[in-house]
């Protein structure tokens, strides 16, 4: 395995972006982030098996269906789920002001979110700060180490403090058989 410098952005064609548009009342940290691609990016997930899904899962299933995605909206302080229809329309909401902002579809869009369950997410401040989010992207955007970073704004949330790094690494298909098969603990 290799491991490639640069974060999220190491790969031709990404760019990011954190800001703190106050999705929490109170917050000064970043709160929300985005990463582009100038075009349509391959894309997979793994999605949790429980019945119960949080809004922004549910969105981006649907999405990613296709194969493939161009942004990715990441919000922290507000998981958005165990909100119902609202939540939903909340998500695709994300979506749709990510969407413009970037020139895109809103279907090109996975939506992302961590934080307080079962209350709605404070979507006029996701409103109000969508466009200096999308204009501030940059290929230096993803650097965790300085208060414009991309991921510094759910890092803690997101990351325990022994994966607080973003790494990206190329790995041959046997190296990743290999990781798919000790994360997954023992076959029987």
């Amino acid at each position: 395995m290799t491991f490639i410098e640069g974060g999220v952005c190491a790969p031709a064609g990404f760019t990011a972006n954190g800001i703190c548009c106050g999705i929490k009342k109170g917050r000064t940290k970043n709160d929300i982030a985005v990463i582009d691609s100038e075009v349509p990016a391959s894309a997979a997930a793994v999605f949790t098996r429980n019945l119960v899904k949080a809004e922004p899962v549910k969105l981006s299933q649907k999405h990613i269906a296709k194969g493939y995605a161009q942004a990715v909206i990441a919000n922290s302080g507000n998981a958005n789920a165990c909100t119902g229809e609202q939540g939903y329309k909340n998500a695709l909401k994300t979506a749709e002001l990510a969407a413009k902002e970037l020139g895109l579809a809103s279907e090109d869009v996975l939506v992302c979110s961590t934080g307080v369950i079962g209350q709605q997410i404070n979507i006029g401040a996701i409103e109000a700060g969508m466009a200096r989010l999308c204009e501030g992207i940059s290929k230096d955007g993803d650097l965790l180490d300085t208060g414009s970073a991309a991921i510094a704004g759910y890092r803690a949330e997101f990351l325990s403090p022994a994966t607080a790094k973003t790494r990206l690494a190329r790995m041959s298909a046997a190296s990743m058989v290999e990781s798919a098969v000790a994360s997954s603990g023992p076959v029987a």
